[in-house]
């Protein structure tokens, strides 16, 4: 699906979502399709084997997150149980970052609205089916 959007200059920002990938533009204008797992924010975009997974959220991950200083975590995860979910909610409420749990479509389109909210937001997207 794609997403309409106003300019958002020098940020990476999502253009459309698909099974399997999303399309976003880069800070330098271009066009990238990327596929999962992926970890993106306004400024930094990690792909690969490279995204940290959830199962196994530690100390120092939770540390690198902290010094992002996001407000938002916005997480597409079909891997996990409620418990996990629950604990990985506990670890980032204690540095300050709301964690919320969704399915692609909406995760993508609230990443962009936040972004244009000048909010401190990243998407993560460890599995999806």
């Amino acid at each position: 699906m794609k997403i309409s959007l106003e300019a958002v200059l020098s940020r990476y920002h999502i253009r459309s979502y698909s099974d399997g990938f999303i399309v976003i533009q880069t800070p330098e204008n271009q066009i990238q399709q990327v596929s999962f797992p992926l970890f993106i924010t306004p400024d930094i975009l990690i792909t690969g084997r490279d995204v940290p997974e959830l199962g196994k959220f530690d100390s120092e991950q939770s540390r690198i997150l902290q010094t992002l200083q996001l407000e938002v975590l916005l997480v597409v995860d079909d891997s996990l149980d409620f418990r996990q979910k629950t604990d990985f909610n506990r670890s980032l409420a204690a540095i300050a970052i709301s964690a919320e749990w969704m399915t692609l479509g909406p995760a993508c389109r609230t990443f962009n609205l936040l972004l244009q909210d000048q909010r401190k937001v990243a998407l993560l997207v460890n599995s999806h089916k």
